[in-house]
C-alpha cells in the first residue's frame, strides 16, 4: 500500500488561495452598477454678466483686497477652484502667461480640508 504525500504548507496555502480568488470572481459574474439607475442631476441655468455690468464690477472692486482673484475669474474665464489652487509659480510675469496646473476643491464631508487636485 502506497502512503499518501502530505501536501508542503505553501502548495496548500496556494491552493486555497486559488479557490477563493475563483469564488470571488463567482460572485462578480456581471456589474450590478448598471441596474442601478442615476439620480437626476438638476440644471441650472447660468448668465454670462454682460460688458457693462463687468466693468461695473472691476470698478466696485477696485482697491479692495481680493480685486486681483475677481478680475481673474472675470477676464479669464477661470472656475472658483482653478483661481483658488493658483500659485506664484503658476505665474509667467514675462511671458505674460498663467498657468491652471491644479485645483482646489473641498471633500464631499462638511468641514472637511481644501484638497489640491492636478488640472
Amino acid at each position: 500500500m502506497r502512503r499518501a504525500r502530505r501536501a508542503r504548507p505553501f502548495t496548500a496555502a496556494r491552493r486555497r488561495s486559488r479557490g477563493a480568488t475563483q469564488t470571488a470572481l463567482d460572485l462578480v459574474a456581471r456589474n450590478v452598477a448598471k441596474a442601478v439607475k442615476a439620480p437626476p442631476v438638476p440644471h441650472r441655468q447660468v448668465r454670462a454678466l454682460h460688458p457693462d455690468e463687468a466693468r461695473r464690477l472691476v470698478d466696485v472692486l477696485r482697491g479692495e483686497r481680493l480685486e486681483g482673484v475677481f478680475a481673474c475669474g472675470l477676464m479669464l474665464g477661470l472656475r472658483r477652484g482653478e483661481i483658488l489652487g493658483l500659485r506664484w509659480a503658476d505665474v509667467d510675469l514675462d511671458g505674460a502667461t498663467l498657468y491652471v496646473r491644479q485645483t482646489l476643491r473641498r471633500p464631499a464631508q462638511a468641514g472637511g480640508a481644501a484638497v489640491a487636485a492636478a488640472a
